[in-house]
């Protein structure tokens, strides 16, 4: 029966993946087109701020909200120039990353929490439930769609994601199986065609579980994507795929041994 005040203040700082650092070009002879890395890019800046409100009814359960707020300085997204080959004079249209000037802010909520059956009687009393829910809006974002002139997102960012996972734990036995969703989310706003590219709203199974044979030794599966979903992105529209991607299913087993 405790509740709890939480606070966060970051300053954090990403250098950019090697892929988009190197300095290559790859040519598409056929479209015309290319991309290339960008060894002068700047590393990803932002400051982050946190105020959360946590509250545990008892010692296996909690309630939580918290709001947030990112603001970024730096951030990569994808450009294009023109290059011209010096032997035949071909003209390309080559996508490069680059640093945003846009200073985006991102304001936002979550709340969550964990509830265990722990009323039902003998073995059902270790059932649980955790779920959580993540609503973003931002702000500040430069790039619009080329076409229409409409605002667009924060590349990358869902407005809307959750999570719930269904789990069972007791000293020797635990399993979970969980579900995982998010809402639509930029891309890039310069894509195929000049169109700006989504990726689609996706949410995936998984489970989980595990036995512990001894102290020191235990078993465990992994179940990923159980029910083969399938994630595609667009150019502006579900009429307009650019990537329909399966992973399928994936399952893994093993032993896991501490000393």
């Amino acid at each position: 029966d405790k509740l709890q005040l939480r606070a966060t203040a970051t300053e954090v700082l990403a250098r950019p993946s090697p892929q988009r650092l190197a300095p290559r070009f790859v040519p598409d002879a056929v479209g015309l087109t290319g991309s290339r890395g960008n060894p002068a890019l700047e590393p990803y800046r932002a400051r982050q701020y946190d105020f959360g409100i946590e509250y545990y009814p008892n010692r296996t359960g909690y309630l939580s909200a918290t709001y947030f707020r990112k603001e970024i300085s730096s951030f990569i997204q994808n450009g294009s120039e023109d290059y011209v080959e010096p032997t035949t004079g071909t003209t390309y249209t080559v996508t490069v990353p680059v640093n945003g000037d846009s200073k985006v802010t991102i304001n936002g909520i979550e709340v969550g929490g964990q509830y265990v059956l722990d009323f039902l009687p003998g073995p059902l009393g270790n059932l649980g439930v955790i779920a959580n829910y993540t609503y973003s809006k931002d702000s500040g974002y430069a790039d619009r769609d080329l076409f229409t002139g409409g605002p667009l997102s924060f590349p990358g960012l869902s407005r809307h994601s959750y999570n719930v996972s269904g789990f069972y734990e007791d000293s020797v036995f635990n399993a979970r199986i969980s579900y995982n969703w998010r809402s639509k989310y930029l891309i890039t706003s310069r894509g195929r065609g000049n169109n700006p590219e989504f990726g689609e709203a996706y949410g995936q199974w998984d489970a989980s579980a595990g036995v512990d044979l001894t102290d020191n030794v235990s078993l465990f599966f992994e179940g990923v994507n159980l029910f083969n979903a399938v994630r595609a992105e667009n150019a502006n529209s579900i009429y307009r795929r650019t990537i329909i991607e399966t992973f399928g299913r994936r399952f893994y087993g093993g032993v896991r041994v501490r000393f």
